[in-house]
């Protein structure tokens, strides 16, 4: 009996739980999953603490203090467990990412608008200049307001509905992070439209809208704002594609 739980205080403490971790992180790097929660830069970090976790994982083995008392082998089992919860989490969102809950937590359903910025309604578009071909990102929108005003325009995002709005209008909105999802903010404009596929959308739907854009006032409050001329549900993009960067 004692022989077993030394095996047990070895194995299924802290050498298992840093295995996990090992094998977990390689499985998000190498397949590409950690970008939807953290910057590309950070692909050689991962690879570092891979290394750290197993080379932690074979010296808690290798350590006889793993099967000497049962204390020892109870600390070991708690701190293993310990060890352990962040990795079920992380394992329980592995395909996932920011959505329309994280933007109702970091931002207000209040609809308290980006800034629009001062247009000139009146303001002459050269010939050709109005219609931007290329799809455009939400935050250059909400960046160039003013180059943009009047244009028929292409962007994408994920959708948010608000009791705010009307049903033919939504929210587009994107994540924006400097460093990775825990300072990741959105950024959104409104979509409005009298088809059946904006009355259709639900929260999270991605889509593509090609329309023009311009200033809308929702409860005495100017934000930017695309009417549609399309709206085009898209897959949910891979984990490089879901975070604009600063």
């Amino acid at each position: 009996m004692d022989v077993l739980r030394q095996i047990l205080g070895r194995l299924l403490g802290p050498p298992l739980v840093y295995a996990g971790w090992a094998v977990v992180l390689f499985l998000l790097t190498m397949g590409g999953n950690y970008r939807a929660f953290l910057k590309a830069g950070f692909f050689l970090p991962l690879l570092l603490s891979i290394g750290v976790m197993a080379c932690f994982a074979i010296i808690k083995l290798r350590d006889p203090a793993g099967g000497g008392s049962r204390q020892k082998s109870l600390n070991a089992l708690v701190g293993g467990g310990l060890l352990l919860i962040p990795l079920i989490y992380l394992c329980g969102v592995w395909d996932g990412s920011l959505g329309s809950h994280a933007f109702a937590m970091r931002k207000s359903e209040s609809l308290v608008a980006p800034a629009a910025c001062p247009v000139d309604p009146g303001k002459k578009s050269s010939p050709g200049d109005n219609v931007e071909n290329s799809e455009l990102s939400v935050l250059k929108l909400i960046r160039n307001q003013g180059d943009y005003y009047g244009k028929e325009v292409v962007t994408r995002g994920s959708v948010l509905r608000s009791e705010g709005l009307a049903p033919e209008q939504v929210v587009l909105f994107r994540f924006v992070m400097s460093c990775c999802a825990a300072d990741a903010r959105p950024v959104w404009l409104t979509v409005e439209g009298d088809g059946e596929t904006i009355a259709a959308l639900k929260n999270d739907d991605w889509v593509q809208v090609r329309g023009r854009f311009g200033i809308r006032e929702i409860k005495g409050q100017k934000v930017p704002a695309i009417t549609a001329a399309s709206v085009v549900p898209v897959p949910l993009p891979g984990a490089s594609e879901r975070f604009l960067f600063y």
